[in-house]
């Protein structure tokens, strides 16, 4: 009987392949961080699986700066939109839906430390959304007035009332303020 290389051999099970499957994207991101790391000195930690899918820790001038983000690789065939981030999908009960992508990340501002946030795509995001691929502080970043009119175009598109808020009380406005949506250049298996 002949053998054969364990290069060339099925797996037993399948079991942890496939739950892998969805974390594959979201690895990826994750050792772009950690690649970061090496360059960036005020990203001193990178979290996997923690308090989000994935938790950075930036030093800002001593001071700790927790940025909360999620990795989406799962995207309908379509770009990501207001409508596609604030949609809840249904829960066990019809009555009680989960809660939207934008609300899972505005519930992380729970902590003493300024927190901001991340949505990693592997899909783009419609033209309504492209102020926020850029860095906060960015030329051409929504501010004021628009980012006020944007707030409320997402609280209706929540459905949810009161409006969605954080446990320190913030709500859409604070999280668009702070948010980022990227990109990344890696597609899912």
């Amino acid at each position: 009987m002949a053998v054969s290389s364990y290069h060339d051999l099925e797996p037993l099970e399948l079991g942890g392949e496939i739950a892998r499957q969805g974390f594959h994207f979201q690895d990826h991101v994750a050792a772009k961080y950690c690649i970061t790391m090496l360059v960036e000195p005020s990203l001193k930690e990178v979290w996997c699986e923690t308090l989000d899918d994935i938790t950075l820790i930036w030093s800002d001038a001593g001071a700790d700066r927790f940025e909360f983000v999620q990795a989406k690789s799962n995207e309908p065939d379509q770009l990501w939109s207001i409508t596609l981030l604030c949609r809840r999908p249904p829960g066990k009960s019809k009555k009680s839906p989960r809660d939207s992508i934008v609300q899972k990340s505005l519930a992380h501002d729970r902590g003493k430390e300024p927190c901001c946030f991340r949505i990693v795509t592997a899909r783009d995001f419609k033209k309504e959304l492209a102020s926020f691929t850029l860095d906060t502080n960015a030329p051409g970043r929504k501010t004021g007035v628009q980012l006020t009119k944007l707030a409320i175009t997402f609280e209706k598109s929540h459905r949810v009332t009161p409006p969605p808020a954080s446990p320190n009380g913030n709500g859409l406005a604070f999280w668009l303020e702070r948010a980022v949506l990227e990109v990344a250049g890696v597609q899912p298996r």
